[in-house]
């Protein structure tokens, strides 16, 4: 497996050169460029996203709260929760919670710990880490919801589809 180092070795720049091209293009010459991507398909490099994640602070993931993964009205609202994450480069962490606030508190702690930037919750109510002041998780319920909620929530309406 190739790494940073053999990929600015092959095409003659500098580790931070090839850095800056994985990170943003636009900000390398483009005979640089040219010359890093060439090296990169010629030793089939791929970057290390465990090392950029954390240098970044960052997990591009995001978790999803099922109350029931049985239920097959759920895999419609997962695609598309995960066709939109995957187009903004996040991955899809799927919890099924079973109707558990235990087990729903134990997946947050996934956000708590970094392993993923946020929660969307598929169940109709609070999140169990919830307090009059909120909490410094990013939080979206969505599908059933509680009646004024005090968190973003995506509504369906019942009635009117049917």
């Amino acid at each position: 497996m190739s790494s940073i180092r053999d990929v600015a070795k092959k095409a003659n720049v500098s580790v931070a050169t090839v850095s800056r091209f994985l990170n943003d293009p636009d900000k390398v010459a483009k005979k640089s460029a040219e010359s890093v991507q060439a090296a990169i398909q010629e030793l089939s490099y791929k970057p290390n996203l465990l090392a950029r994640n954390f240098f970044k602070s960052r997990s591009y993931s995001i978790l999803v709260l099922v109350p029931n993964i049985a239920n097959p009205f759920f895999s419609r609202v997962i695609r598309g929760i995960e066709d939109v994450g995957q187009q903004h480069g996040y991955a899809v962490l799927l919890g099924d919670t079973r109707f558990s606030a235990q087990r729903e508190a134990e997946y947050f702690q996934r956000v708590e710990t970094r392993q993923a930037e946020g929660v969307i919750q598929l169940s109709p109510h609070h999140p169990g880490h919830w307090s009059d002041e909120g909490f410094n998780v990013p939080f979206v319920n969505a599908c059933e919801c509680l009646p004024d909620a005090p968190y973003p929530t995506v509504n369906i309406d019942n009635a009117e589809a049917a």
